[in-house]
């Protein structure tokens, strides 16, 4: 008959040892996952190689953290749960007819010709960082990395005026998946598959995240830039208060002995056509924002420190759409 046991001490030893107990007692067939719940990587690291060291091997076992494991089971019992937008229910509506021209999947999902199956295409993610990295604080063992979300398509067509090979990907992006530049995914983000002209997927679209390399837990992460002028001004979305949801990238950070600066992408534009982007400092710490400056365009690649005569200068190269690249020192006044 199942039961529910709590075993308590204040020594892993014995923990370790009464989790061996029970995993053994009988053991789960070969290729059944054993679920350990735990509260961090290192746990997890620890638990193998004890497990390891009692059985003499330990394999196909699932370290879940507690919200993952509840969200798991949460989902077993009432089914896969909605979709959810953070704006209107008109603007899921239509995200939910976007999505039915597209196949969807997991991790590693093949791609399709163009019209299979009634689709346009397969979307992927292209998130991640990007090519200038993050920040590491040696005293810390923390990363600091930008990081963006947004999705993107793959069409599969056979094109002979570009290549010979029977399919080739012809992108694509906009509220219909349409390929090329004119799709009004293009003009947002590069080729973004879209809602109404917004982002397909829920924000924080750009974000920086602080990663404790020794344990592998998340610090803490926060939205990074302001509010896309595409979204503030959108005609659906009047009257709607919007947090702030982060900018696409690439962007780097940097990192001092107390914070962490980072400019954002994208203009932002107000009514009278003036045009600006930020430069933000976090507390490394906890990540509140303890100051931004206003820039004339976007920062590009990663913000720098330097000391000369001793007075130490901050140095971001920054560029957009008709504003020529060029680097930008700011300093404390005396």
């Amino acid at each position: 008959m199942p039961s529910f046991n709590i075993y308590l001490s204040n020594r892993s030893e014995i923990l370790v040892s009464e989790l061996a107990h029970v995993v053994s007692s009988p053991p789960l067939p070969p290729l059944q996952k054993e679920i350990i719940v735990v509260q961090s990587k290192g746990m997890e690291r620890w638990l193998v190689q004890q497990l390891g060291a009692r059985f003499g091997i330990w394999a196909n076992g699932a370290f879940p953290f507690p919200n993952a494991m509840i969200q798991e089971l949460f989902g077993a019992v009432v089914g896969a749960l909605p979709m959810e937008n953070p704006f209107t229910p008109e603007l899921l509506a239509e995200a939910k007819k976007v999505a039915a021209n597209i196949k969807l999947g997991p991790l590693f999902t093949p791609p399709i010709p163009r019209g299979q199956d009634g689709k346009v295409g397969t979307a992927y993610i292209a998130n991640g960082a990007n090519w200038p990295g993050g920040s590491y604080d040696p005293e810390t063992g923390i990363l600091y990395v930008y990081s963006n979300t947004l999705t993107r398509l793959l069409i599969l067509a056979n094109d002979p005026k570009r290549s010979d090979m029977d399919f080739i990907n012809t992108g694509g992006g906009g509220d219909t998946g349409v390929a090329g530049g004119g799709a009004p995914g293009c003009n947002l983000m590069p080729c973004a598959i879209t809602v109404q002209g917004l982002p397909f997927v829920k924000p924080p679209w750009g974000r920086i995240t602080a990663i404790d390399l020794k344990t592998g837990e998340m610090v803490w992460q926060v939205p990074h830039g302001e509010t896309l002028d595409a979204v503030t001004n959108h005609p659906m979305l009047k009257g709607v208060t919007i947090p702030r949801t982060g900018r696409i990238g690439p962007i780097g950070t940097l990192t001092t002995k107390t914070l962490i600066v980072s400019g954002e992408r994208g203009f932002t534009t107000l009514p009278s056509g003036q045009r600006f982007a930020k430069l933000y400092a976090y507390d490394k710490a906890t990540g509140r924002e303890v100051a931004n400056l206003t820039m004339p365009a976007p920062q590009t690649g990663n913000p720098m420190s330097y000391m000369l005569n001793g007075k130490q200068y901050l140095v971001v190269a920054i560029s957009g759409p008709d504003f020529p690249a060029e680097l930008i020192a700011y300093t404390v006044a005396p």
